[in-house]
C-alpha cells in the first residue's frame, strides 16, 4: 500500500466519542495533531462508499457496565492507484447514532442523551443539531507485513463538532478490481481530544460517582466500489 490515502471511521470515526467499563480489550489509537490530507494524483481512480454495506460500532464503558450501538456512514469518495488507497474522506451521520443493547424508554433517553436533543443536556455528548455530522480524512496508510493481525495501519484527521485530531489505528483491507473492503480491529480512544467531557473524571474535578470513562471503543466496516470511467 501507499503511505497516503482524505466520517472512515470515525473512524471515523469517529469519529467519530461516546461514553466510555473496564474493558481492557482494543489497542489504544494513536493520536496526535491533525496532519496534512492526503492528496490524490491524476492517474487514481475514484470508489464510492457503498453506505449501505458500511458502518461505525461503537462502545461506551463506565464502572456499571458497557453500552453499544452504531453510526451510519452518510457519503464518501476515496481515490485507489497501482493497487493502493491514496486519498480520500467520508462523512459520519452523527444523528444516526443507535443504541443497541437497551429497549424501550432506557434505549430512547441514551440515545436523546447522545444525540443532545434532551432538554438541558445539547452540549453533554454531541450536540446533533449544531454538528450533524462528522469527518475523516485520510492523512496516510502503512502496510504492516509482519503484523498478524492486520495488514495496515490508517492514520486520519477526524473532526466531531468542530475539533481536529489525527487518529492512527489498525485495520484489514482487501481490494479486487472493482471495490476494496477496510475493517478496523477494535481501538480505542480518548474521547476528550474532542471536546466531549461530560462526566470525566480527567476533566470535571468533582465527579466522584457515575463517571464515564475516557475511552471509548470504536470499530469501521468501510466498503467502497469503482465508479465507472468517464469517456475523455
Amino acid at each position: 500500500m501507499m503511505n497516503n490515502m482524505k466520517y472512515l471511521m470515525p473512524l471515523t470515526l469517529l469519529l467519530f466519542g461516546l461514553i466510555a467499563c473496564g474493558d481492557n480489550s482494543g489497542e489504544k489509537a494513536e493520536i496526535s495533531d491533525a496532519g496534512d490530507a492526503a492528496e490524490a494524483t491524476e492517474m487514481a481512480s475514484v470508489y464510492s462508499v457503498n453506505t449501505d454495506n458500511s458502518v461505525i460500532n461503537w462502545e461506551g464503558y463506565k464502572p456499571t457496565g458497557t453500552h453499544n450501538g452504531t453510526v451510519q456512514i452518510q457519503k464518501g469518495t476515496f481515490t485507489v492507484n497501482e493497487g493502493g488507497i491514496e486519498s480520500g474522506s467520508f462523512v459520519m451521520d452523527m444523528t444516526s447514532i443507535e443504541v443497541l443493547d437497551l429497549e424501550g424508554d432506557k434505549k430512547n433517553d441514551l440515545t436523546q442523551h447522545l444525540l443532545g436533543t434532551a432538554e438541558g443536556r445539547e452540549d453533554d455528548f454531541f450536540n446533533t443539531t449544531e454538528y450533524p455530522t462528522a469527518l475523516f480524512e485520510l492523512v496516510s496508510t502503512e502496510a504492516l507485513p509482519n503484523d498478524s493481525t492486520a495488514t495496515h495501519r490508517i492514520s486520519g484527521n477526524l473532526t466531531i463538532k468542530g475539533e481536529t485530531a489525527q487518529l492512527s489505528f489498525k485495520a484489514n483491507v482487501s481490494m479486487d478490481d472493482d471495490s476494496f473492503t477496510a475493517s478496523s480491529n477494535l481501538f480505542k480512544v480518548d474521547r476528550t481530544r474532542w471536546g466531549i467531557n461530560f462526566m470525566s473524571k480527567s476533566v470535571v474535578d468533582d465527579v466522584k460517582d457515575g463517571i464515564i470513562y475516557d475511552e471509548i471503543g470504536l470499530s469501521i466496516k468501510l466498503v467502497a466500489e469503482k465508479e465507472a470511467e468517464k469517456d475523455m
